[in-house]
């Protein structure tokens, strides 16, 4: 399991700080698992496309 709950972040950061972390944690996963709603989201929308991209399994 990958923690991708950030504890400390900088100051004045922007979503797409949030979105670089959380694609590098997905470079390290085997398997992504997408909860209901995330197509909702254009940070999830990302990642699922990378997921894709890159073969890394999915559960939607």
């Amino acid at each position: 399991m990958i923690d991708s709950f950030f504890e400390t972040v900088p100051e004045n950061v922007t979503p797409l700080w949030y979105l670089a972390k959380s694609l590098e944690l997905l470079s390290t996963a085997d398997v992504v698992y997408f909860a209901e709603g995330w197509q909702e989201s254009r940070g999830c929308k990302i990642e699922h496309e990378c997921a894709v991209q890159y073969g890394i399994d999915r559960i939607e």
